[in-house]
């Protein structure tokens, strides 16, 4: 049974955080590569979010001992990931590094202390549509109630109806639909739903 074979954890090795955030990257690899980041390679990228993770930030899904998917969460003023200045200027000199900063800053929302914001929910492709990603939901209701949190936030694109249907049918509800026209298009996408579910 899949059930017997699931374990969700905050606690992983070195290998598997290299891997955690490449199932990330891929996950969100249009957005992070046309609009947050602009990285000159997927590699850059990918080197750029593993020295910017706060893995302690995640709970992550292992299925037969094997990570697949994970959940980084911002609250309490602490975020899965946030590019530091110094890695930005590293890799994309100051003008690079400035730019970036203010794409960044804007796309933080300020959260109350009983709000918990999923950044970004990836699983494997090889295993999607297998009930793995209601399990990291469950996962991370069970992490808000354990930690006194009383709603749970996301964002998902238009572009991504698995996903959106995936939140409706856990209970989320849209409290607000963001259009973006024109800035977003080259990372997919037009507009987001912000969705709240309350634990």
């Amino acid at each position: 049974m899949i059930n017997d074979e699931i374990e969700i954890t905050q606690a992983i090795s070195e290998t598997q955080k290299d891997e955690i955030i490449e199932i990330i990257y891929n996950a969100f690899e249009k957005k992070l590569s046309n609009l947050e980041l602009k990285p000159k390679s997927k590699e850059q990228g990918i080197r750029i979010i593993k020295k910017s993770a706060n893995y302690e930030q995640g709970l992550y899904l292992l299925y037969k001992s094997k990570i697949i998917g994970g959940v980084g969460m911002n609250f309490r003023e602490k975020r899965f990931y946030y590019f530091q200045w110094k890695v930005l200027k590293e890799e994309f000199g100051l003008f690079g590094a400035l730019w970036r900063s203010i794409v960044q800053k804007f796309s933080v929302d300020n959260l109350k202390d009983t709000e918990l914001y999923i950044g970004s929910i990836a699983v494997s492709e090889n295993y999607r549509g297998k009930g793995f990603g209601t399990q990291l939901l469950n996962a991370v209701n069970d992490f808000a109630k354990k930690n006194g949190f009383e709603t749970i936030i996301l964002d998902v694109v238009d572009t991504n109806p698995r996903a959106y249907e995936l939140y409706k049918r856990y209970g989320f509800e849209v409290i607000k639909k963001r259009k973006f026209g024109f800035i977003t298009r080259s990372a997919g996408f037009s507009f987001t739903y912000k969705m709240k579910y309350m634990v």
